[in-house]
């Protein structure tokens, strides 16, 4: 019996070749988008969670409130905050601080290498964190001084086949020189004790070196740094009591080492949990890229919404397939066939349909997960016994959506006598068109709120592009890894570079503008010390206002050759709104220990992503170790410019190795979670509309074909073509229209959730509802509209033969 329901149920997909194709095909791109979407959902909401205990891991925010001043969130402490809880909170099992340094310049055997991301730690880093050691030391690796761990892919580029362990490299850090106040670059050798495994691509911190604390400059421990990104592991679950406890310390910590800047009283500390950070860790400060939780459940409710789709367009065709097979199912009557075996039958062929859709589903996102993971940065895979449950999930969907697909034509048409359906006069009835209206509408309704979503941020995605951001970004090339001979002889390079042609200005800096600022904190010189407030500082070289085109809206610029500016601020607008001051011009304040005057306000500009505040910002002339060299050069011939720079600087230092980025580059980056959401959402948007478009298109087809007699009646009784148009085209569109009507509110409350996670957005204008309800609108007229002219087109005599 079952083999005969199999033979009977690929019998009647080969015999309607169009429809198969069009309602398999069109389920198995729906089920292979969604797969792949939800792939990336669970890794997103995978990170950190491949560490052992990471249920008991948790990271110390700070958050500062003070009357009058902006709130200030850190997403790290001071260095003795970690030691005072490991002496006082016995429930703390293991705490590990982590200071970012960025990349360094590193040289093994006298050859310059490239820049390196480096982390300093404690020697608990391996027995909190679960990062495999693969070769060395594998209990305490950092135990000793000047060891350092590094990942396989460094060690494979630095000695590639040779066993690492035991060779020496050296680094490039910075110290201070207390006796001639200016920090110098100092170099340090370093012993590899231990390789660890390339860092999983769901692991929120991201380094290619570990070394520990003793290796560091003991400068960095001193003062007010809160750079200290502490992690905890506990011995049992946290409750209230060991959240205060840590709150307490961490608070007593900060008011000691900061002053009364920082009084105990506003300080409240977070503790978050570490499979939490990548997605709701949300500070400029952060050190790695973090993602958008947001975004990840928008992409997830994206999946779900492509799915049902997909599952719609094949409960329609199935239903609408199934009035033309009544005549099968009445002479299966005739003939002895009961009921039940019918419903069976057409539930079974359903099911099968589904099931041949997740077979191919799974075959095409085996040929798209390559081209996926590029797109988005990650190694996803199907891994079945990984993704078990969620395969699970979607065979019993598949199985389910099937069932659904094959139970109302099969519980519909089995209800007939023989004898009506083989005479014509049974009646799909107005209950089968209505249920068909409501899949219709709830269909394109979705499709509505997906292109009314990806019309929001596209409109976003072109306003963060394209807004000014304070300072000039074309043409800007930034050059890295500067040497400290490099540093020393900077005067004669820049000069050097000047001098080149395409050149327009040269400046040099500790940072660059949007990123990797150091923390301090400013307040007016005399003044209460509980006024003082976290600021970021730029150190700069001569010319940078000008080679940035930043505005200087009050004051002047430093001028080169005047020692006295070395000892002079510029502060941007935000920071002279938090001094209290309109003209804060000849002020003098105090910066970390550091009196000064203000010579001059720069225009805000923004320093991070547009969903941050602008924080406000200290540039000075204070003994600038330059980390990169800025260059502004003319729009033709680039290439050629930057060989010569980069010859330049290989002149005064052979070693140098070429490392530069256009600054536009890099600022767009600042933005590459955004974009990869918006091509995953646009892709998924035209998938979904192209699946409402067939589905429209075979209902209309089947809808049209059941109404041939009555087109011909029309005809022969005087109806005009464009009569038979507006009637068709009204009946196959109206829907979509009322889709419309009822999707937009609830597009429009989505939309407005997503924006506010932007401090600088778009405002939902009319003219976005408009163009989302004309392009899916018109979308629907273009879809039917061929097959409407040729029914209404055709002889009127073929369609009353037809009966």
């Amino acid at each position: 019996m079952l083999k005969n329901y199999l033979k009977i149920a690929l019998r009647a997909l080969y015999r309607d070749k169009w429809y198969s194709i069009v309602n398999i095909g069109g389920l198995a791109i729906g089920m292979c988008v969604a797969l792949l979407l939800f792939l990336y959902v669970k890794h997103e909401l995978s990170f950190d969670k491949f560490h052992e205990d990471y249920q008991r891991i948790y990271r110390l925010h700070n958050h500062f409130t003070r009357e009058g001043l902006d709130d200030e969130k850190l997403p790290c402490t001071l260095y003795n905050t970690g030691t005072a809880i490991i002496d006082d909170v016995p429930e703390v099992e293991l705490l590990t601080r982590i200071f970012f340094w960025g990349t360094g310049e590193i040289t093994v055997d006298n050859e310059a290498k490239s820049a390196k991301q480096i982390i300093y730690t404690d020697t608990t880093f391996f027995s909190l964190f679960t990062f495999p050691i693969i070769q060395g030391d594998n209990q305490n690796p950092l135990a000793q001084p000047n060891q350092i761990a590094i990942t396989e892919s460094v060690a494979k580029e630095w000695f590639g086949n040779e066993n690492p362990i035991g060779k020496s490299i050296q680094i490039f850090t910075y110290d201070y020189d207390t006796l001639k106040h200016r920090f110098f670059q100092k170099p340090q050798i370093l012993s590899v004790s231990a390789l660890i495994a390339d860092l999983p691509k769901n692991s929120h911190l991201r380094f290619d070196i570990v070394t520990n604390f003793t290796t560091m400059p003991e400068i960095f421990f001193r003062g007010q740094g809160q750079d200290f990104f502490t992690y905890i592991k506990l011995i049992k679950p946290l409750n209230e009591d060991i959240k205060n406890r840590i709150g307490e310390i961490n608070a007593i910590e900060i008011e000691k080492g900061i002053g009364n800047s920082r009084p105990k009283e506003g300080t409240k500390t977070e503790l978050m949990p570490l499979q939490h950070i990548h997605l709701k860790a949300k500070y400029p400060s952060e050190k790695t890229v973090t993602g958008n939780a947001m975004f990840v459940m928008t992409l997830g409710i994206v999946a779900a919404l492509v799915l049902i789709i997909a599952s719609i367009n094949f409960v329609n065709l199935s239903t609408a397939r199934a009035d033309n097979r009544k005549r099968e199912v009445g002479i299966r009557k005739t003939v002895g066939s009961n009921r039940t075996q019918i419903i069976i039958q057409f539930i079974g062929e359903s099911i099968l349909s589904s099931l041949l859709a997740l077979i191919i589903a799974l075959m095409l996102i085996e040929l798209l997960i390559t081209p996926f993971n590029a797109l988005l940065n990650t190694s996803l895979s199907l891994a079945y016994k990984q993704n078990f449950i969620l395969f699970l999930y979607v065979i019993v969907m598949a199985i389910f959506v099937g069932a659904i697909g094959g139970m109302y034509p099969s519980f519909y048409i089995s209800r007939f006598k023989p004898i009506a359906i083989l005479k014509g006069t049974t009646n799909s009835g107005k209950q089968n068109s209505f249920i068909k209206s409501v899949l219709i509408v709830f269909q394109f309704g979705i499709a509505s709120i997906l292109v009314f979503g990806l019309i929001v941020i596209n409109s976003q995605m072109n306003f963060m592009k394209k807004k000014d951001l304070g300072f000039d970004q074309e043409n800007i090339v930034l050059f890295f890894g500067i040497s400290e001979s490099l540093n020393k002889s900077y005067k004669a390079v820049q000069e050097d570079i000047s001098s080149i042609p395409n050149v327009v200005s040269v400046s040099a800096a500790q940072s660059f503008p949007s990123g990797g600022l150091s923390g301090m904190s400013l307040s007016l010189e005399g003044s209460d010390p509980s006024t003082a407030f976290s600021v970021k500082e730029n150190r700069i070289q001569d010319h940078y206002i000008k080679t940035l085109r930043m505005q200087i809206v009050k004051g002047r610029d430093f001028m080169p050759n005047a020692p006295a500016d070395d000892e002079g601020y510029i502060i941007n607008e935000t920071a002279a709104r938090m001094l209290g001051l309109p003209n804060p011009i000849d002020a003098r304040v105090m910066m970390w220990r550091r009196p000064g005057k203000i010579i001059g306000v720069v225009k805000d500009y923004h320093l991070t992503s547009l969903r941050d505040d602008i924080d406000p910002l200290v540039i000075s002339r204070y003994n600038p170790s330059i980390n990169n060299i800025t260059v502004k050069i003319e729009e033709f011939n680039k290439v050629e410019t930057i060989n010569q720079i980069t010859a330049v600087l290989q002149k005064h230092d052979p070693n140098y190795n070429p490392n530069y980025k256009y600054l536009k580059d890099f600022l767009l980056k600042q933005y590459g979670s955004e974009e990869r959401t918006f091509k995953l959402i646009l892709s998924a948007s035209i998938l979904a509309l192209i699946l409402s478009m067939v589905g429209l298109y075979a209902l209309s087809s089947y809808s049209i074909a059941n109404r041939t007699k009555e087109l011909g009646i029309r005809k022969i009784l005087g109806a005009s073509l464009s009569n038979l148009l507006k009637i068709l085209l009204t009946d196959s569109t109206k829907w979509v229209l009322v889709a419309n009507i009822v999707a937009l509110p609830i597009g429009w409350y989505f939309s407005k959730n997503w924006l506010n996670d932007f401090t600088y957005r778009i405002e939902l204008t009319p003219w976005i509802f408009l163009s989302a309800i004309l392009l899916t609108y018109s979308i629907a007229v273009l879809t039917v509209t061929w097959q409407v002219f040729r029914a209404a087109r055709a002889n009127p005599v073929d369609a009353l033969r037809c009966e």
